[in-house]
């Protein structure tokens, strides 16, 4: 298919949803005695550490059972967080890129042991072939087990002015000129020999994406995920706040910092430091924008394999399983948690408990789906607190305690009620 006839099909799938999709209202989510405490918690919480706007969605047994926004999208417009607030995802995002892979690796387009290096049609930017002979050895497993060859303290992801200076572009280096620069480069470790959590090697499975499907990133996951669950309002995310999207919050930093961009409408004027980071290069590894009903909706659907339409049940549990290598083995013994194509991985005395988090200057975020059928999606439009503790982790042995506490679970499932 040819990008521009998926641009025409995800139109045309847009217009659909909207016509029979209906939002779901805020008194949908007027709180019951169970969930008080939980969200005097939440309150206290964000009155602590300054947070300026959250959002949150419960599961119980696939089951959207709670919704809420809290505090403010906007602080100037003195706008609320609601349920149909879009906030940035961060690393959450890679459990979709891994969804996505997953989907490929069924339909026999590639396999798992596939080199890379083959799948791709992007070159070094220098015309050479790769300097690094090992890149040859780096194959889909490894970049979705984080063991492709690169290390965390030299991801390159961030270093858009570098790359685009290298690469000696007027405009800002996108997703796959980053490939491109680093195809030119050494490898931190030989391939499946450590785990280094890596941005850019999501950044490749991205790639891969596009070049085995002929289809943009974006619209490939709309298309093939987002669209059959029934998630219309997701989206990639654009750097400057003049192009959010429609209900997007606005980002916040804890100490108000300001930077001047190298690119974009912005370039040398001073900006909050949140609206700085080249988000567009970031799509399969950090990209996304979501309601927290939205990723609770694409969390939920791998709850019963049999009835999920995105994947297959064998695939499915092969998503979760412990993999060899690294990534889930340290000495020979068995890591807990491990990282499983784009989740990470708690097994308990009965079942697992599965999640993610993310992390953006003025983003923090997570996802979470336990043994016992209660999962969470937390978002925030803030990182640190300012005494730079990340929000999300801050809250996570919170939202266990609140939801332990929880005995008379609401028997209605949202998203049937609304049709989302």
């Amino acid at each position: 298919m040819t990008n521009k006839n998926s641009n025409i099909k995800s139109f045309l799938l847009s217009l659909v949803l909207l016509a029979t999709i209906s939002v779901m209202p805020l008194e949908a989510y007027k709180s019951n005695q169970e969930f008080y405490k939980l969200e005097k918690m939440m309150k206290s919480f964000m009155k602590k550490h300054n947070v300026p706007g959250a959002s949150l969605a419960i599961i119980k047994d696939s089951r959207l059972v709670y919704a809420n926004g809290f505090g403010l999208a906007d602080k100037k417009r003195k706008q609320d967080v609601t349920t149909n607030s879009l906030f940035r995802i961060a690393s959450l995002s890679k459990a979709i890129t891994g969804v996505a892979i997953l989907q490929l690796v069924e339909s026999g387009k590639i396999s798992l042991d596939d080199k890379v290096i083959s799948l791709l049609k992007s070159r070094p930017y220098n015309g050479r072939s790769p300097i690094d002979k090992r890149w040859n050895s780096v194959t889909v497993k490894h970049l979705l087990q984080h063991e492709g060859g690169w290390s965390r303290k030299n991801d390159v992801m961030g270093q858009v002015v570098t790359v685009t200076k290298r690469l000696k572009q007027s405009r800002p280096a996108n997703a796959r000129d980053f490939v491109r620069y680093k195809m030119g480069r050494k490898l931190d470790f030989n391939p499946g020999s450590k785990y280094s959590y890596s941005n850019f090697g999501y950044n490749i499975l991205g790639r891969i994406i596009e070049d085995v499907t002929n289809m943009s990133y974006e619209n490939y996951v709309q298309n093939n995920i987002l669209f059959p669950l029934g998630i219309s309002s997701m989206t990639l995310a654009k750097r400057d706040r003049q192009y959010k999207a429609s209900n997007e919050v606005t980002y916040y930093d804890a100490h108000n910092r300001v930077a001047r961009p190298s690119f974009g409408i912005n370039k040398g004027k001073k900006v909050p430091i949140t609206y700085t980071n080249y988000i567009e290069a970031q799509d399969s590894h950090g990209g996304w924008i979501a309601s927290a009903s939205d990723m609770a909706k694409f969390m939920s659907c791998f709850d019963n394999p049999n009835r999920c339409s995105i994947l297959k049940p064998k695939t499915i549990k092969s998503m979760f399983n412990r993999k060899s290598g690294p990534a889930c083995y340290k000495n020979s013994k068995p890591k807990n948690p491990y990282y499983a194509n784009g989740w990470m991985v708690w097994p308990k005395r009965v079942g697992k408990n599965i999640f993610h988090f993310g992390t953006l200057t003025g983003t923090s975020t997570a996802m979470v789906t336990r043994s016992d059928g209660i999962g969470w999606v937390i978002l925030f439009n803030m990182r640190h607190n300012k005494n730079k503790k990340t929000l999300a982790s801050l809250i996570d042995s919170k939202l266990h305690k609140a939801v332990k506490n929880i005995d008379n679970w609401p028997k209605t499932d949202l998203f049937q009620k609304y049709g989302y």
